[in-house]
């Protein structure tokens, strides 16, 4: 397994994840219905835009040539970072999502975040059970987003 910074070529295959890893569990998601090609492209060039100016740090685990796991990070000033991750069926439960998740979190220290934010659908005790196994802690929910968890990880 690598553990490396999303690449522009790495969109096509960004995109059969996600959608893999929607269809298995649309509520792990924050789409509201299963994403659209296009969605996808935007979703992707987001990313790849927001790495260029350096508020967002994306990094993906790769198994030879097939991404397994996707780590996304969007700064959003004061030392604050909201994070998103997803880890293809097969994959999790073997510590993939952990260990990006630390390259993550420790790329987001060097840039001077030190609050994490993980927002989680309310069914998705998975992804509670996980960013909780890492070190977060929940805080509250979304008044803004019916049904969202707000985890957090301080970082020091």
């Amino acid at each position: 397994m690598e553990i490396r910074e999303l690449k522009s070529g790495d969109a096509k295959r960004l995109s059969e994840l996600i959608i893999s890893v929607y269809e298995e569990n649309p509520a792990s998601m924050t789409f509201k219905a299963a994403p659209s090609e296009e969605e996808l492209n935007a979703v992707i060039s987001k990313k790849l835009e927001g790495m260029k100016k350096g508020s967002v740090i994306d990094m993906v685990a790769a198994d030879g040539s097939k991404l397994i796991a996707d780590c996304e990070m969007v700064a959003s000033g004061g030392g604050l970072a909201l994070i998103g991750i997803i880890v293809a069926k097969g994959y999790r439960g073997n510590e993939v999502g952990k260990e990006l998740l630390e390259s993550c979190v420790k790329e987001a220290s060097l840039r001077g975040i030190r609050k994490i934010y993980a927002e989680i659908r309310r069914e998705n005790e998975a992804a509670v059970r996980f960013f909780s196994k890492c070190g977060f802690r929940e805080i509250g929910t979304q008044t803004e987003k019916e049904g969202i968890r707000l985890m957090v990880l301080e970082l020091r």
